[in-house]
C-alpha cells in the first residue's frame, strides 16, 4: 500500500467524496508536505501523476472551483490525526493578513499547539482590515467547543491584539 492509498482510506472516513477527488486532494497534500509552500504551479508539477503538467494544473483548478469543504469534518480529521482527542493542549488564536494584488486577506486562525507549532484547526476569513472583535474571536471559540467540548482545553494562547473585556 502506498502512501496516497492510506491516506485517502483516511480522508475517505471523513470527507465522504468520491475516489477521484479524494486522489486529487491527497496528491496535493503530499505536494504540498515535499514543497512546504503553496503555489499551484509548482503543486501541479509536484503532484504525482502520469498527466501534463498543464493537464494536473487544470485538474486543480477544477478542483478548488467544484469541491465544497466541510469545515467541522476537517476539524475532525485534524483531531483524530493528531490524537488530540485523547490529549490535553493549549489553543491558540492568531491574526494574519496577506496582500493578493490590491486585496487584503485577514484570517483569523484558530490552532492546537503540537510540538512547538500551531495546527491551524478552525479559521474566519475576516471581510475588514485591522485587528478581530471579541465578537469573531468568541464565535471561533464556541465553534471548536460546540464541536469537541471543553474537557482537553489547557488555556488559551495568543498576543496582545486578543486583550479584551469581555472574554
Amino acid at each position: 500500500m502506498e502512501l496516497s492509498d492510506g491516506l485517502r482510506v483516511i480522508l475517505k472516513g471523513h470527507l465522504g467524496w468520491g475516489k477521484c477527488r479524494l486522489d486529487c486532494f491527497a496528491g496535493m497534500l503530499l505536494a504540498l508536505v515535499r514543497l512546504k509552500r503553496m503555489n499551484l504551479t509548482q503543486l501541479a508539477i509536484a503532484f504525482t501523476s502520469q498527466a501534463d503538467p498543464k493537464s494536473r494544473y487544470r485538474r486543480l483548478q477544477r478542483f478548488f472551483r467544484e469541491v465544497v469543504f466541510d469545515y467541522d469534518a476537517i476539524a475532525s480529521l485534524i483531531m483524530q490525526l493528531f490524537d488530540f482527542q485523547e490529549k490535553s493542549y493549549y489553543l491558540t488564536l492568531d491574526r494574519t493578513n496577506w496582500k493578493w494584488g490590491e486585496k487584503n486577506l485577514n484570517i483569523l486562525t484558530l490552532g492546537i499547539v503540537y510540538q512547538g507549532a500551531a495546527i491551524p484547526v478552525y479559521w474566519l476569513v475576516l471581510n475588514k482590515q485591522g485587528n478581530s472583535s471579541q465578537r469573531e474571536r468568541i464565535a471561533l471559540l464556541q465553534r471548536f467547543i460546540g464541536r469537541f467540548g471543553r474537557r482537553g482545553i489547557l488555556g488559551i494562547l495568543g498576543d496582545r491584539e486578543f486583550i479584551g473585556d469581555h472574554w
